[in-house]
């Protein structure tokens, strides 16, 4: 009975960096120009916790489908998108619907952008998670800024009956150069969009429209990630996993990134220049469980917060802008900008909380078991402890 509450852990810390990328550097609440331009540092974490979720949802879906024939056991591949599903829909649901109640109330743009009016294809495509894959930020921070990752990852969904028995095949002795050939298409990815030019500059960024959004939001481009997971978990099942520490992993994730921001163009920070030591503090985080050392990860607090980090990620973007328009929306010296970010916070975590027990939990025990016990369909405790394989990610359009 293995469970890895260190990655749970984890999970609700990207998601926070997430929540102060938006808090921070897309509502923009702070009046001093140099404290606006000191928030700027959280958008390398937003993108950060873009990639730890795409690896981790490929880590954790893989370990808890085993070494057996299908996506979870013998389990076919519509139950396991039936499953998927019913824990990425409702909340995405609930919150989407509450956003069209308050546009229509209201009149407010939701887009993340300047002007009013309600974005109606936006919207749709929003509705049915297909918006990452149309360039420009109509559609990728249409209605709910936060839910093109959604879109990607619902496309992960789809592809993982597929790629998992053939990444199955993989002998052990190969598991790491084919980890290594993971790693170099997200380098790939990355390079591919630094080449590429026209469309609109991205503000802030200062970047093409390609270059923002082939390396960020592409559903394609963001696949290299999620496959690396998935190798990663085959690498540890099969006792081939090397991890590094935590410690050490995080230190070199924050070094590779400096130096990235310093060196490297726009299209190399959303996963390229930190997926190896990503992927090494999911090795160490994992290895840190197995082995029963000790963890600041897997304490009781941030592990519960981890359990309802999807809905934390889902809601905490229209919390934000909605008690932000409350407010005023306006822009204020910097106590009063830290107080309404607690203010948002607590007020994202209470939402959370609600949608978490209320629509998640509910709609999951209903309808993401699976059909029946049995020798076939044995628990799954690391599912279990992992119940959002979503990812959380965020910057300026998640």
């Amino acid at each position: 009975m293995e469970r890895y509450p260190s990655l749970t852990g984890l999970r609700f810390l990207c998601a926070l960096g997430v929540f102060l990328t938006h808090a921070w550097y897309v509502a923009k609440v702070f009046r001093d120009d140099d404290a606006q331009q000191a928030v700027k540092a959280v958008l390398p974490l937003g993108m950060v916790g873009v990639s730890v979720f795409f690896v981790l949802s490929g880590f954790v879906l893989t370990w808890s489908a085993g070494e057996r024939p299908g996506p979870r056991g013998n389990e076919s591949a519509r139950a396991f998108w039936r499953r998927r599903a019913a824990k990425v829909y409702p909340n995405h649901l609930v919150v989407w619907a509450l956003l069209i109640v308050f546009v229509l109330l209201t009149g407010s743009a939701v887009t993340g952008g300047e002007g009013g009016g309600f974005p109606w294809l936006p919207a749709a495509a929003n509705l049915l998670l297909v918006h990452a894959w149309l360039p420009g930020p109509g559609f990728t921070a249409g209605l709910n800024i936060v839910t093109w990752s959604l879109a990607v990852e619902v496309f992960c969904y789809f592809l993982f009956p597929f790629l998992l028995p053939r990444l199955r095949r993989i002998r052990p002795e190969r598991l790491w150069p084919a980890a290594g050939g993971a790693v170099l298409a997200v380098w790939l990815v990355a390079l591919i969009a630094s080449l590429t030019h026209g469309g609109r500059i991205v503000p802030e960024v200062e970047v093409s429209q390609w270059q923002f959004w082939i390396p960020y939001f592409f559903p394609l481009g963001r696949l290299p990630e999620f496959v690396l997971g998935m190798l990663l978990a085959r690498i540890v099942r099969t006792g081939r996993g090397v991890a590094p520490g935590m410690a050490l992993s995080g230190l070199v994730l924050v070094v590779a990134l400096g130096t990235a921001l310093a060196t490297l163009p726009f299209s190399f920070l959303p996963a390229a220049a930190t997926i190896v030591p990503v992927g090494g503090l999911i090795l160490s985080a994992a290895a840190a469980d197995r082995d029963g050392r000790r963890s600041w990860l897997r304490r009781p607090a941030l592990v519960r917060l981890g359990e309802a980090s999807f809905a934390f990620y889902v809601v905490h973007w229209p919390v934000v802008m909605i008690a932000h328009w409350a407010l005023g929306g306006g822009r204020w010296a910097t106590p009063t900008a830290m107080a309404a970010t607690a203010l948002f916070l607590a007020l994202s975590l209470l939402a959370a909380h609600l949608l978490h027990r209320y629509v998640e939990l509910p709609v999951v025990r209903r309808f993401a078991r699976p059909r029946g016990p049995g020798p076939s369909n044995p628990p799954r405790p690391l599912e279990e402890a992992h119940r959002s394989a979503v990812p959380v990610p965020g910057s300026t359009g998640s």
